[in-house]
């Protein structure tokens, strides 16, 4: 089976399919169509798991879990020594603010449409 490669596009899809998948569970329970909103005790696992599990495969990646770049001496340690390590850092923390960017702007664009109609 082949693993998605995580990149800055697929980081910023998955920051705005959670924060859009959070705005229409509020929009459908404002609308009558489902008893719960995003917060609700019910649909926490649900929201939960799609986070980690988005940002484990579209974010941070597969095979950036435990990369050789980060390995050290000291078994189960990874930290960046060389300059490739610190690359793979920097790539996912780059990758990291792609997520955080695609979140704010659904909610961004969503609160301006909110504003806007009323």
């Amino acid at each position: 089976m082949a693993v998605p490669a995580a990149t800055r596009m697929t980081a910023f899809l998955a920051g705005a399919s959670l924060a859009a998948l959070a705005v229409c569970l509020d929009v459908f329970k404002s609308r009558g169509f489902v008893p719960y909103n995003a917060d609700d005790p019910e649909l926490f696992p649900l929201i939960a798991a799609y986070f980690f599990v988005t940002v484990i495969v579209f974010v941070v990646g597969i095979r950036n879990l435990f990369p050789a770049e980060l390995k050290t001496r000291v078994r189960f340690v990874y930290f960046p020594t060389t300059r490739a390590g610190w690359a793979v850092m920097f790539n996912c923390w780059g990758r990291m603010l792609a997520w955080f960017l695609g979140a704010a702007s659904v909610v961004a664009l969503v609160a301006s449409t909110r504003y806007i109609a009323q």
